[in-house]
């Protein structure tokens, strides 16, 4: 009795431990807004910080902060400010962005050339998510569907499924995207999207994550997932899971109205860390993106501004005690 009254408290002090270690930072600047909407976060190979927002795309070498906005009188600036997502590859950045049109912005990050791809069709999309599969070849999911375009030749194809948000891509063939509750797997066969298995979920799919071995899904009704082996604590089940960030054990669970959580996966404890107004906490509960660099820190896009804190200074194993 003694000894798992001791584990219990063990857990508890863990969990204090670790919310105590992580203090959040606020991301200031003269160049933004500090309560921006950030959508989505990303690491160039020089070290910098890509922001997408609802007001312009970011850039950020930890001292200057550049701004990328749509200039309606100059076609060499991004063709709409409402980015929603973005792919990197190769010093190539794609952009997905709310614009109702049918460009397709293309940054070349080293030399700061903005091309606005227009592929031969008149298909008016709000994008929502983009993925780059070759040299040529984009992929992006919107409010139509998906869109798979030659950004050579500006051919195109698409697959109606309103609502598409692409989720992952396998050996760059086979596309998994959620629309609603839905999960569909798709193959790219010789330029043509085909529908080939879907699977239903209790919520509404918005994101993904591979934890070890498994996949994890983020819904609008809890942290699922599709191996029946993989258990989920239960405070993680009812969660309305917006992001997901796996790193050295940890996964890092954004939601649209809680705040952050943190799962422990080896000691099976979980961490929650809402809004506050105290110094060194998030300052909004939804949380849009998550994102850790190559120096441990992590990254949050919020509702209302974009946090980061140094998750390497968390001690993981502040409690190595045998029980005998």
């Amino acid at each position: 009795m003694k000894a798992k009254s001791l584990i219990f408290f063990l857990f508890f002090l863990f969990g204090s431990c670790i919310g105590q270690n992580l203090k959040f930072k606020k991301l200031t600047h003269e160049n933004i807004n500090e309560n921006i909407v950030c959508n989505k976060i990303i690491e160039d190979e020089d070290g910098d910080m890509w922001f997408a927002t609802y007001h312009g795309l970011y850039r950020y070498n930890g001292r200057h902060l550049t701004g990328y906005f749509h200039n309606p009188m100059d076609s060499l600036t991004i063709h709409h400010n409402l980015i929603r997502d973005f792919n990197l590859d190769d010093n190539i950045l794609y952009l997905a962005s709310w614009g109702n049109s049918n460009e397709i912005d293309k940054i070349n990050i080293k030399t700061g050339l903005i091309n606005r791809l227009k592929p031969n069709n008149k298909r008016l999309d709000v994008y929502s998510s983009v993925f780059r599969l070759s040299d040529v070849d984009i992929i992006l999911g919107g409010s139509l569907g998906l869109s798979l375009i030659n950004t050579k030749n500006f051919t195109s194809t698409y697959f109606d499924k309103p609502f598409s948000t692409i989720l992952y891509i396998e050996n760059n063939k086979y596309v998994f995207s959620a629309s609603g509750r839905n999960i569909y797997k798709y193959s790219l066969e010789h330029n043509k999207i085909v529908l080939t298995d879907s699977l239903s979920c209790k919520g509404n799919v918005n994101c993904t994550e591979i934890v070890e071995k498994d996949r994890l899904f983020g819904t609008s009704n809890g942290l699922i997932s599709l191996n029946p082996k993989v258990k989920i604590p239960l405070s993680l089940r009812s969660l309305h899971v917006s992001c997901l960030k796996y790193y050295k054990n940890i996964l890092w669970i954004g939601t649209t109205d809680q705040g952050l959580y943190s799962w422990d996966i080896l000691n099976d404890n979980v961490s929650h860390f809402p809004s506050s107004k105290i110094i060194g906490s998030l300052q909004s509960e939804s949380i849009n993106s998550l994102y850790i660099n190559t120096s441990e820190v992590l990254w949050v896009g919020t509702g209302a501004g974009i946090y980061y804190s140094n998750i390497k200074k968390i001690n993981l194993n502040l409690l190595n005690i045998d029980l005998i």
